[in-house]
């Protein structure tokens, strides 16, 4: 947890839940695209360990 000078707690609890916000936003953008890396891992690992 960052340090945070004694401000209006609103504004407090506002600074909390922006970058949560943010970060689901990026997460619901992103996550196709690692559902996809992650089937491509598997694959190469399984490829890897096979006969």
């Amino acid at each position: 947890m960052p340090f945070l000078p004694l401000i209006n707690p609103q504004l407090v609890t506002t600074w909390q839940q922006a970058p949560m916000r943010l970060l689901r936003i990026q997460f619901l953008t992103i996550a196709p695209q690692l559902q996809s890396l992650n089937i491509n891992l598997l694959l190469a690992v399984t490829r890897k360990e096979g006969p």
